[in-house]
């Protein structure tokens, strides 16, 4: 058995400890983190298009707008049990209330079910839907009180978030919860036949979007036999709802991920790495450290990529959120300017009920003070309700004020006389004047769209906007679209009768491109959004407004939803450019790289941990091999300071040497021609003796300045190294000893190809050469030419110089001891001073260098040089 590492047991009994935790966490996760928490909170708003059947007309009467606040909030808690409040807001576009429903249902936190005893009454089924549903699930209607079996229908996509979308077809009772319609209950019911779809995020089972379209049926409460249709009506979230529960449902469905997958995987791959640890000390448990150092890898290899995904999602998140805040800025921008237009239209119309009467004169005054708040609106007007029967009388009161005065409509793009019906609605007054007075007569009755908005304004009494339109005074434009917003007088608000029937409008057109440049220019925005408004009351959805490219790919899409008077807009927001996209890719990255690195770090320091005996002996052997590398370059270092004091102390006996020989005897010489000179009496003798010292001091003078040289090159310590070109110091060397070279007939050969460049001081270099060169001058043989070849070659990180010459050469054996010093000459020559090569080997040597020669006698002499530190 092998010895066990120390850490087995600590590694096994962890391993155990995080197993129970694992089991444990897997079983009660869902309890300590339910699908819906102690302080859940749902809102949304609902979209609603009722359409009433009239009776007497036997005919539905067409859509109106209806706005519900909806949600859920946990009320209390009781025996692990919530009581949830649901809220259920019915609301007309002016906001005035409809009717509001609350009730209280008991739900199960884990699950999300509805439990029996708890609530306001038993109900049964999921409050949404089922984690990880199945093809079908009971939900309760929200708004109907009643249970309906969802089938699914198929996968899709909304704003990125994949959900599932199911549907279901019922019928729902619906008496008890409408007694305030006429003979309900007593005689007649009420019956739906409803269409549900809901789109439901899997994994959480979380909702993220509604619709059902129903038909109400009154029915006899005897029989059960239906009667006639009482409404059809449409219900749906609003479009940023919907995007407010995607935005939710991926926070959801992200802590899910990571309490149902991502950490328990991580702790089952701790746990087997703790294991491989553990069990190694077995025999053949080698592949336990493959294992081990595999399993690291991959962790950190799938952290790295889990976080790259993560860090970019979130920063996706980020970007979405700024391009939502500014849809929403631009949304509310655009609001705005529709209530500043709507309270033109209020003020003019508080004007005309306070005065109980309008003229020209009066209207205008109203108009242009109302105008002071807003550049949106290109005209308003006051459209009084004509009868045929007084459609003159109101004309010839007109042309009293402006004679060309009539009403007219549109045909075939042209402004005609009206023609004859039942009821006008001219254009009375309009303002500005000038800029609209063709439309002034234009009779709204002889345009369907027009027309439509008068009778929904007259119907609900309520702020309405038309469909979009081209006003009479902009045919020549017809690509600018407007629409309308119309207030309605009744005769009872003017006091002319009890009677609520209509008696005129107040209407202002506004041209929906400068109202979209307007908001849009109001607001800072962090990045280019393209909008494009959509008439959701229109069957087909007309297009009022767009400044989106169709070639364009857009890289975020929001939609949304604005309430305008009485009428639905749907604003369709496309990011065209990314927010800080590159930077934040960078640190996305550069991020999972650097766990990625340690990861691997941290597996190959676990792999050399795990590994058997033999390769801890070659770790051994490899810190071995080491010592003894560092042991020996210790010596070596030893033996350079040892070499370094030899020469030294060499130099030292030396210059000591220099002292005693070459000073010591021309100091005797004049010490004794000083006593002959004062012995003599003979002047002319004296003056001989003084002749005879000159030359003896010139001797001692000439040592002492070669001594002084040679000690300034020793401690010369701050002379700098320069990149030295070698040709152009060897052509400097010869222009010096150009008579030499030419009364001698010398030949000086260079091959520096293999290094033209020398780094070395460089007035030392240029003394190395001429020194050299000069020598092999002066020691020429006289039975040949003079050549002296100079060369430079690499040697590792070191460069050698050689100078080679055919001269007299000398026997190296035998003045082995003597090269290189001061005064020593091996050669007769009326010029050989012996102070050359002792200068050069000084300079060398003062810079780390070496010297030295080989020679054959009376064949040549080659001196090399070698320069250390020479990584160019």
């Amino acid at each position: 058995m092998r010895e066990k590492i120390p850490f087995t047991s600590w590694s096994l009994a962890t391993a155990g400890i995080l197993f129970a935790g694992l089991l444990s966490w897997l079983v009660f996760s869902d309890f300590i983190f339910p699908i819906i928490p102690d302080n859940f909170v749902y809102r949304a708003n609902i979209l609603s298009y009722d359409n009433i059947y009239n009776e007497e007309k036997k005919e539905f009467s067409g859509d109106i707008l209806s706005k519900t606040r909806y949600g859920y909030r946990v009320d209390k808690k009781e025996n692990n049990v919530l009581i949830i409040r649901n809220f259920f807001h019915v609301n007309k576009p002016s906001g005035n209330s409809i009717f509001a429903v609350e009730r209280f249902y008991g739900i199960d936190p884990v699950t999300g079910k509805h439990v029996t005893g708890y609530g306001s009454k038993n109900r049964k089924g999921y409050l949404f839907a089922p984690q990880n549903p199945s093809k079908e699930f009971i939900y309760w209607h929200v708004n109907y009180d009643a249970p309906a079996c969802m089938k699914f229908k198929g996968e899709e996509t909304i704003d990125g978030l994949l959900v599932y979308r199911y549907e279901s077809n019922f019928k729902a009772d619906q008496t008890e919860n409408l007694e305030y319609l006429p003979a309900v209950p007593e005689e007649r019911g009420i019956e739906l036949d409803v269409n549900l779809k809901i789109w439901v995020e899997p994994i959480t089972g979380y909702l993220i979007k509604y619709e059902d379209s129903s038909t109400g049926w009154y029915y006899d409460i005897k029989s059960k036999k239906r009667i006639h249709p009482w409404n059809r009506f449409h219900n749906q979230f609003e479009e940023t709802s919907i995007s407010n529960q995607v935005q939710l449902a991926l926070l959801a469905k992200e802590f899910k991920m990571w309490q149902n997958r991502y950490f328990p995987l991580s702790i089952l791959f701790l746990i087997l790495i703790l294991l491989s640890i553990g069990f190694r000390s077995r025999k053949k448990s080698v592949w336990r450290s493959y294992f081990a150092t595999g399993m690291i890898l991959f962790t950190g290899i799938s952290s790295a990529v889990f976080l790259y995904h993560f860090l970019k999602r979130n920063n996706e998140i980020r970007m979405e959120n700024v391009f939502n805040r500014d849809c929403e800025s631009i949304r509310i921008s655009v609001q705005r300017e529709v209530e500043q237009c709507v309270e033109v239209l209020n003020s003019i119309k508080a004007n005309y009920l306070s005065h109980k009467e309008m003229n020209r004169d009066h209207f205008r005054i109203a108009v242009q003070q109302s105008l002071k708040n807003t550049k949106n609106i290109k005209a308003i007007a006051w459209i009084p309700y004509v009868p045929y029967t007084k459609r003159s009388v109101a004309e010839a009161a007109a042309k009293k004020v402006d004679p060309k005065f009539k009403f007219t409509e549109l045909k075939n793009g042209n402004v005609v006389p009206a023609d004859k019906r039942v009821v006008y609605f001219p254009i009375y007054y309009i303002e500005p004047f000038d800029f609209n007075k063709i439309a002034l007569g234009f009779d709204f009755a002889s345009n369907p769209e027009r027309h439509a908005a008068l009778e929904k304004a007259a119907s609900t009494g309520e702020v309405t906007i038309s469909e979009s339109i081209v006003m009479v005074q902009q045919l020549k434009e017809p690509h600018n679209k407007s629409f309308l917003i119309i207030i309605p007088l009744y005769e009872d608000e003017l006091g002319l009768s009890k009677k609520h029937i209509i008696h005129s409008y107040v209407s202002a057109g506004i041209n929906v491109y400068d109202l979209m440049q307007e908001a849009i220019s109001r607001v800072s925005i962090s990045n280019n959004v393209a909008v494009t408004v959509i008439d959701m009351d229109t069957r087909e959805g007309k297009i009022l407004y767009s400044n989106a490219s169709k070639n364009t790919e857009y890289e975020f899409e929001k939609k949304s939803t604005l309430q305008v008077a009485n009428g639905i807009w749907k604003l369709k927001f496309q990011s065209t450019q990314s927010l800080n996209r590159l930077e934040s890719s960078w640190f996305n990255i550069v991020l999972p790289i650097v766990v990625a690195l340690l990861a691997f770090i941290l597996a190959v320091y676990v792999f050399s941990m795990l590994t058997d005996e033999s390769k801890n002996l070659r770790r051994f052997n490899a810190q071995l091999v080491n010592e003894i590398s560092e042991r020996k370059k210790a010596e070596k270092k030893l033996s350079d300071h040892l070499h370094l004091l030899e020469s030294q102390n060499t130099q030292l006996s030396d210059f000591c040497y220099i002292i005693s020989h070459n000073l010591r005897g021309p100091l005797v010489s004049i010490s004794t021609l000083v006593d002959f000179i004062e012995e003599s009496d003979d002047e002319g003798e004296k003056k001989e003796m003084f002749d005879k010292i000159r030359p003896v001091v010139n001797t001692i003078n000439e040592t002492f300045n070669e001594l002084v040289e040679s000690l300034q090159v020793k401690f010369d310590l701050d002379i700098q190294s320069d990149k030295i070109n070698v040709e152009e110091c060897i052509a400097k060397t010869a222009a010096i000893l150009e008579y030499e070279i030419k009364s001698n007939n010398v030949q000086i050969l260079a091959d520096i190809s293999e290094v033209p460049f020398i780094v070395f001081p460089e007035k030392y270099l240029e003394s190395i050469l001429f020194n050299l060169v000069s020598n092999s001058i002066k020691y020429r043989s006289h039975d040949r030419n003079p050549i002296i070849k100079i060369k430079t070659e690499k040697l590792n990180d070191a460069i050698i110089l050689s100078v080679n010459d055919n001269g007299l050469g000398l026997d190296v054996k035998m003045h082995h001891r003597n090269l290189f010093k001061i005064r020593k000459t091996f050669h007769e020559h009326p010029e050989a001073k012996g102070f050359g090569l002792f200068m050069t080997k000084t300079q060398v040597e003062a810079m780390g260098g070496k010297i030295w020669v080989e020679s054959i006698p009376d064949v040549g002499s080659t001196f090399f040089v070698e320069f250390r530190n020479q990584n160019l």
